[in-house]
């Protein structure tokens, strides 16, 4: 299943879809203290909406392979 990425600047925006949501898909929020943002993970609407900065967002090549950036 591919999921479409949506960014929103307000917090307010990504609540707003949580509650549409709500009882009527499957769904996943999370909150994080460290970006003070919500993500919204829809698996009725395919999409992922985050308040997060897109810039934020870019992994590294361990990240998205589930590697391990500690080294020992």
């Amino acid at each position: 299943m591919k999921l479409e990425v949506e960014f929103y600047e307000l917090d307010e925006k990504v609540k707003e879809a949580i509650k549409s949501c709500e009882g009527k898909h499957v769904q996943q929020v999370v909150y994080s203290t460290y970006h003070d943002a919500f993500t919204q993970i829809c698996f009725g609407c395919k999409k992922i909406r985050t308040s997060l900065d897109e810039g934020d967002v870019k992994s590294t090549k361990g990240e998205t392979q589930g590697g391990n950036n500690e080294t020992n």
